[in-house]
């Protein structure tokens, strides 16, 4: 059996092990308080890149070569829609706004004769590629996003070696 002495002791020993542990501030010593970390990255106050393009090709491992605009977002176009016409209603534009640039620019691998402009029923104008109206997908946030990709097998990026299909 154990006595409540030794208890003592041990227990007395223990508290005089941590207390030596632990170091104690003097005079030269300086407590330095840390910021506390954060997981989250700080916000980017760089732009976007921005090609000089107003319209440029991509190329994805999945889809293979596509058209984007000027900011690597990618561009559609729907099988509902002709040459220089477009059925869908207005309404559609929501999800499936139509893009627009005043001037094309493009790189050496694209003919600036093959773009043009539609202006739709409504009056807004929409630039074409073929004659075929240019549409963004509202769920791709990010550049190089194709998410609107043989969405209803009616929505399709653009491969302009390929295009018309």
């Amino acid at each position: 059996m154990v006595s409540w002495k030794w208890y003592w002791v041990l227990l007395a020993a223990a508290l005089l092990g941590l207390a030596a542990c632990t170091p104690v501030p003097t005079s030269s010593t300086t407590t330095t308080t840390l910021p506390p970390t954060t997981t989250t990255p700080p916000a980017s106050t760089t732009p976007p890149t921005i090609s000089p393009y107003s319209v440029n090709v991509a190329t994805k491992a999945v889809v293979g070569e596509y058209l984007t605009d000027g900011r690597d977002r990618a561009l559609y176009y729907t099988t509902s829609d002709r040459p220089n016409y477009s059925n869908l209603p207005d309404e559609t534009l929501t999800s499936w706004p139509a893009f627009y640039t005043a001037s094309v620019q493009v790189p050496s691998s694209l003919n600036a004769a093959d773009f043009g402009t539609f202006t739709r029923d409504n009056g807004v104008k929409q630039t074409t590629f073929r004659g075929y109206p240019l549409y963004y997908f509202y769920q791709d946030k990010a550049p190089g996003d194709t998410l609107g990709n043989k969405l209803g097998n009616v929505w399709f990026l653009i491969n302009p070696a390929q295009f018309p299909p």
